[in-house]
């Protein structure tokens, strides 16, 4: 059986709706616009390996990690037969990479938004791993998302969630966290931890990031 998160995740992604569908299809359009070619690249919460589909034919090598070890199981067939692209089973919050092995980190499809409290470990880690002015991709539920979201809690985790309406915060009891944030709000957290933030796009449920290592 599916974890939760995954089974949530791959149904989101695989065959999205609304502005599920908006955001992720923009997201990839807008990765592929600026995303620099022949470069080495981290991408964090792979999941089923949608992102290194997409950047394995242009970058020089990728590396996925996830820390659900289904998911990582699930992405190695995905990738099989892409000799510059691999899957590690790891923790996003203690990246074992060098400082400064990576030209871009990658964070795609809402992952930022179930980080919680340990988001600034976590974006403490990827500016570590990047080169200076390496690039960091990222996108999260953006602060129209909320009605859109529930929907898919409602029917995974019908009554096993708290929901906290002004926020937009979500705790699935005992599974995962769920957050969104306003332009303003993944900008100031963003800088905050040693990144220049140079474009956001809101689309669909997603505002999707571009930013440099100050």
């Amino acid at each position: 059986m599916k974890s939760s998160s995954l089974e949530i995740w791959e149904h989101m992604a695989r065959k999205p709706i609304g502005g599920y569908k908006e955001g992720l299809e923009k997201e990839k359009k807008f990765l592929l616009e600026n995303f620099p070619k022949n470069s080495i690249v981290l991408d964090i919460g792979s999941g089923f390996g949608r992102v290194l589909e997409i950047l394995a034919p242009i970058s020089k090598s990728i590396i996925g990690i996830d820390n659900d070890k289904e998911a990582v199981e699930m992405c190695k067939r995905v990738i099989k037969g892409m000799k510059n692209a691999k899957i590690l089973y790891a923790d996003a919050e203690k990246l074992e990479f060098k400082d400064g092995e990576f030209d871009v980190v990658t964070c795609l499809g809402g992952t930022p938004s179930n980080f919680g409290n340990t988001k600034d470990r976590i974006f403490s880690e990827i500016r570590r791993v990047l080169k200076n002015k390496g690039l960091f991709f990222c996108s999260v539920y953006n602060d129209s998302a909320l009605e859109e979201r529930l929907t898919y809690y409602e029917k995974y985790h019908s009554n096993q969630y708290n929901l906290d309406r002004k926020t937009g915060y979500v705790n699935v009891f005992d599974k995962f966290v769920s957050e969104q944030f306003s332009k303003e709000q993944i900008e100031k957290i963003l800088e905050d931890n040693g990144f220049k933030v140079l474009e956001i796009i809101k689309e669909g449920v997603l505002n999707i990031v571009k930013s440099e290592k100050k």
